[in-house]
Formats: structure tokens, sequence, C-alpha cells
């Protein structure tokens, strides 16, 4: 959905005639409702992270939610640059991009150096995966 609503808005199919109702700055915020939908689920699954937190390890939730929330601010202000041209020279996409770096960076740091308690750790798979997904 996300493709071809952008694929509609950049590319201008049939002449830029057949698409003038498209150039207000709030279709940008309609080309990126599909991306914000993802985040409804990616909520849902830190809520699952949560509810049953005993079978992962101690900080995958928190983990995952810096996750989402860097997306969800790089999207917004992906939307914002593109919707709001006044905006462009202060909300570049160095800007955005280095928000949504910035969460990956502090999600290795809670990972990887924040303290955690000497209680039972998952065996088996969930190690290998959180490993595998940490590389």
């Amino acid at each position: 959905g996300f493709l071809l609503l952008l694929y509609c808005r950049v590319m201008c199919p049939g002449g830029a005639d057949a698409w003038h109702w498209a150039e207000s700055t709030a279709t940008w915020a309609l080309v990126f409702v599909p991306l914000f939908l993802l985040d409804w689920r990616n909520y849902l699954f830190y809520k699952y992270l949560c509810e049953h937190s005993q079978r992962f390890q101690p900080q995958d939730g928190k983990k995952y939610l810096l996750i989402c929330f860097a997306e969800f601010v790089y999207k917004v202000l992906l939307c914002v640059h593109l919707s709001c041209q006044f905006l462009r020279p202060y909300v570049t996409v160095k800007f955005s991009m280095f928000v949504y770096a910035l969460g990956y960076i502090v999600h290795f740091v809670v990972g990887h150096f924040a303290p955690i308690e000497d209680g039972d750790r998952p065996e088996g798979c969930n190690v290998v995966g959180s490993l595998l997904s940490d590389l």
C-alpha cells in the first residue's frame, strides 16, 4: 500500500494534471498511513513481550520499545519534512536519520551495558535468536 501511494504521489502516472488534488500537504500523511498502521502492530508485539517477559531476555521489551519509538519518530519527521516546505531547513532528512540511528544506538547500549539481575535466563533458541538479532 505504501509503495503504491508513494509511486502515485511522486511519479504522477497519467500526467501531473490528473494529480492536482494530491498537491496538498495532507497527502503525505495519507501516503504514510500504512506505515503508521505497522506501528500499531509493533505496539501490540511490545505488549506481548511485556506480558510474557519471563520467556525472553530481561530487557527485550524495553529494547523493542526503543526501536519502535525511533522508527515512529523517524516516520513522523520524514512526513513533516516532505509535507511542510517551510520546515525543510530545520527538519532535514539527515536530522530524521540521526534520530533513527540514535534509537538503534540506545538499543545496543541497553542490550549490552545495562545491568541485568542474575535470575534464570532463557535457554535454547531464545539465546541464539537474541544473539543473531544483536549481530
